[in-house]
C-alpha cells in the first residue's frame, strides 16, 4: 500500500487552516503562537541533540527516513481522537 505524501501534507494544511480560523480572531495572535510553538519544537530538538549526541551518530539514513510516516501516523490518529490546535499544529510543523 501507498501512501501519497504529498495530499497527507495537503490535508494536514487544511486542518491547521481550519482549525486556526476557528481558534484565532486575528492574524497577530495566530503569528504569537506559531512563533512559540516553533520555539518550544526548536529548544526541545536542539535539547534532544546536546542531550543524546551519540544516538544521531547510531541512526542510520534508512532509519531515520522511517520517522516521516510514523510521524504522518501519530499526526492524523491524534487529529482524529483530538481536534485540536496544538495537535493540527504538530502536524504542521513536523
Amino acid at each position: 500500500m501507498r501512501i501519497d505524501s504529498q495530499y497527507s501534507f495537503a490535508d494536514s494544511d487544511y486542518q491547521f487552516g481550519v482549525l486556526a480560523a476557528d481558534t484565532f480572531q486575528s492574524e497577530s495572535a495566530l503569528l504569537v503562537f506559531v512563533s512559540w510553538f516553533r520555539a518550544a519544537t526548536t529548544l526541545v530538538i536542539f535539547l534532544f541533540m546536546i542531550a543524546l549526541p551519540q544516538l544521531y551518530l547510531k541512526i542510520s539514513s534508512r532509519n531515520a527516513a522511517l520517522v516521516a510516516p510514523l510521524n504522518l501516523c501519530l499526526v492524523f490518529g491524534g487529529l482524529s481522537g483530538v481536534f485540536s490546535l496544538f495537535t493540527a499544529a504538530y502536524g504542521q510543523f513536523r
